[in-house]
């Protein structure tokens, strides 16, 4: 099994009761020139399919934090988010813990995870969340503070 840990999505973050996700979903490759580059950019904004693909994670998301989480802020509309090769539809999502019934770091990270949806690893997965043949996982550490970022990674054969 070879595992590749590049992909940029930051499954979750906590500092304090600070919390932050983001919706990555909808993807284009980078243009050879910066012409082509910023067309691409703009045909996956403008992308019906990819947008919808965008909302659905969106969605999954708010209603993740909206369980476990106050003063939820989600970003008006995604931003382009650019690697070396690829670029992607971004959301920021911002929330805090609730104080009079908190998450730990790994439970919150286990809800975000456990039924994300993305194209990458199948869809929405089953409602008992993935088989065991499941392809991702979360990896990070948490610091003494209890801050930590977990991040997806997604495993190919």
């Amino acid at each position: 099994m070879r595992c590749f840990s590049c992909e940029p999505e930051r499954l979750v973050r906590v500092h304090g009761d600070s919390v932050e996700t983001v919706a990555l979903a909808g993807t284009a490759p980078r243009g050879a020139s910066t012409t082509a580059d910023r067309a691409l950019g703009e045909a996956l904004c403008d992308s019906r399919k990819n947008g919808h693909e965008h909302a659905i994670v969106v969605q999954h998301l708010q209603s993740v934090l909206g369980a476990c989480c106050d003063d939820l802020v989600v970003a008006a509309e995604p931003k382009l988010l650019k690697t070396r090769t690829v670029q992607h539809l971004c959301t920021e999502l911002r929330a805090r813990l609730r104080k009079d019934a908190p998450v730990s770091l790994l439970e919150l990270a286990a809800r975000l995870h456990r039924r994300r949806p993305s194209v990458a690893r199948r869809g929405m997965p089953p409602c008992g969340g993935w088989p065991s043949t499941n392809r991702s996982s979360a990896a990070g550490s948490p610091v003494r503070s209890g801050s930590c970022s977990r991040m997806v990674t997604v495993n190919l054969m």
